[in-house]
C-alpha cells in the first residue's frame, strides 16, 4: 500500500511538474504572440501619424492607400494574433465572437492584395500617364477607390448574398444611388447653364424616370417578401430563394422601362425635329411632344400606383392578421407589420414621384413663375427624401444588417458580435 501510495504521489507530482511546464509554455507563446504585432501595429501607428501630420501626405493618392495598407494589416495583424490566442486558451468560444472575427480577418485579408493592385495602378498611372496623373489620381477618388475596395470584400459574406431580403435590399441602395447620381448631375446641368445635345437629355430622362419607378416596385417586392416570411412561413424557404430575387429584380427592370420605351419609340417614330436650340434642360418633358402622350403617361403612372398601393394594403392587412391571430413569436410578426408601415410610408413618397408630372402640369397652366419652386418642392420631399430615407427605415431597423453596417462605418474597431446567420 505505501508503495502504491508513493507512485500515486510521484504520478501526481509529475502530472504537476508537465502542467507547469505547459503552462509556462503557453505564457511564452502567448508572450511571443502578443509582443510582435504590437510591435509592428506600433509601427504602423508611427507611420500613420506621419501620414496624417503632413497635407503634402494626406493629398497625394499614393500616401492616402500606403495610410490605408496600414490601417487594413494593422487590423488584420489584431484579428489574426487575437484567434491564435483564443485557440490556446479555450477549447470552446462564443460562436458570435468567433464569426466576427473570422468576418474581420477574411475581410481585411481580401482587402490587402486589392489595395496593392490599386496603388500599382496609381504607380502606372504616375509613370506612363504623367501629364494627367494630377487628375486622375485625386484625394476624392481615392477615397472611393478605398470604398470600392472595402465592398468588394464584404461581397465575400453568402449570408447577405443568399438571402431574397437582403438581395432586394441591396439592389434598392444601387437604385437610390444611381438615381441620387443621376439627380444631382442634372441640378449640376441646370446650375451651369449648360444644354446638352438631345440624345444626352434624352438618355438623361429614360434613366432618371426609370430608376424612379424602380424604388417603389422594389419596395413592393420587399413587402411581398415579408408577406410570404409571416404568412407562409412553411413555404417562405421554397419561395423566397435567390433565384426568386434575381427574376423579381429583373422584372422590377422591365416594369420601370415600360413607360419611358414607349415615349422612346413615340420620339423615333415620330421624327419631330430636334431640339437642339430651344434651350431645354434635362426634364422627362423633352420626350413628350403631342398632348396625348401627357394622358398615356399619365394613365401609366396611376395605374402603378393603384397596383402598387393594393400590393402593399394587401400585406399589411394579411401581417396584421397574422400578427393578432399568432400567439407564438409575435415579436416578430409585429416587427414585419411596422416594417411593411414604414415601406407604405416610404412609397408614398415615392408614388407621389409618378403624379408630380401631374400637379406641375396645372401649376404651368395656373402661374408659370411658381413652376420652378414647385419642382424644387417635389425634388427635395419626394425624390431625394425617399432615396435618403431606405437605409435608415430598412438597414438600420434590421438588427443583423445594423450591427455589420455599424462594424463598417467605425471600419471595424467595435467590439460587438457581428452575427452573419441571416434567418427569415
Amino acid at each position: 500500500m505505501v508503495n502504491v501510495s508513493g507512485q500515486s504521489l510521484d504520478s501526481l507530482i509529475h502530472q504537476q511538474d508537465l502542467m507547469v511546464e505547459k503552462d509556462w509554455v503557453f505564457v511564452l507563446k502567448v508572450s511571443f504572440a502578443l509582443a510582435t504585432p504590437i510591435f509592428f501595429i506600433y509601427v504602423n501607428c508611427i507611420m500613420l501619424f506621419t501620414l496624417y501630420s503632413k497635407a503634402s501626405f494626406r493629398e497625394t493618392s499614393r500616401y492616402i492607400l500606403f495610410a490605408h495598407m496600414l490601417f487594413n494589416d494593422s487590423i488584420l495583424l489584431m484579428t489574426s494574433v487575437l484567434l491564435y490566442i483564443l485557440a490556446l486558451a479555450c477549447q470552446h468560444i462564443m460562436r458570435g465572437l468567433c464569426v466576427l472575427l473570422v468576418l474581420i480577418s477574411g475581410t481585411t485579408f481580401i482587402n490587402s492584395p486589392l489595395n496593392l493592385a490599386v496603388m500599382a495602378l496609381e504607380r502606372y498611372i504616375a509613370i506612363c500617364l504623367p501629364l494627367r496623373h494630377c487628375e486622375i489620381s485625386t484625394p476624392k477618388r481615392t477615397g472611393v477607390v478605398i470604398g470600392v475596395i472595402w465592398v468588394l470584400s464584404s461581397l465575400e459574406y453568402e449570408a447577405f448574398r443568399e438571402n431574397t431580403r437582403y438581395i432586394l435590399f441591396a439592389h434598392m441602395l444601387v437604385v437610390d444611388t444611381m438615381q441620387l447620381a443621376l439627380v444631382d448631375l442634372a441640378v449640376v446641368i441646370v446650375y451651369c447653364r449648360i444644354f446638352p445635345p438631345d440624345g444626352v437629355r434624352i438618355l438623361l430622362s429614360m434613366l432618371m424616370f426609370a430608376l424612379s419607378c424602380h424604388t417603389p416596385l422594389t419596395l413592393t417586392a420587399m413587402c411581398l417578401e415579408r408577406y410570404v416570411a409571416i404568412c407562409m412561413p412553411l413555404r417562405h424557404a421554397d419561395i423566397s430563394t435567390v433565384k426568386a430575387a434575381w427574376v423579381s429584380i429583373g422584372i422590377v427592370w422591365v416594369i420601370g422601362w415600360v413607360p419611358t420605351s414607349i415615349d422612346l419609340f413615340i420620339v423615333i417614330a415620330t421624327k419631330r425635329p430636334p431640339i437642339y436650340t430651344e434651350g431645354v434642360y434635362v426634364f422627362y418633358e423633352i420626350m413628350l411632344r403631342y398632348p396625348w402622350q401627357y394622358i398615356l403617361k399619365s394613365s401609366i403612372s396611376l395605374f402603378y400606383f393603384a397596383v402598387i398601393v393594393g400590393i402593399v394594403a394587401f400585406t399589411y392587412i394579411q401581417i396584421i392578421r397574422v400578427a393578432r391571430s399568432a400567439s407564438a413569436d409575435k415579436n416578430s410578426t409585429s416587427k414585419a407589420s411596422n416594417t411593411i408601415t414604414l415601406h407604405a410610408f416610404q412609397l408614398v413618397l415615392c408614388i407621389v414621384v409618378l403624379i408630380c408630372p401631374l400637379i406641375e402640369a396645372e401649376v404651368k397652366k395656373i402661374d408659370a413663375k411658381s413652376l420652378s419652386s414647385v419642382r424644387y418642392f417635389d425634388f427635395i420631399v419626394f425624390t431625394l427624401s425617399p432615396r435618403c430615407l431606405s437605409p435608415l427605415i430598412y438597414g438600420l431597423r434590421d438588427e443583423k444588417f445594423s450591427r455589420v453596417l455599424k462594424y463598417y462605418i467605425i471600419c471595424g474597431l467595435t467590439k460587438t458580435v457581428v452575427p452573419v446567420a441571416v434567418d427569415v
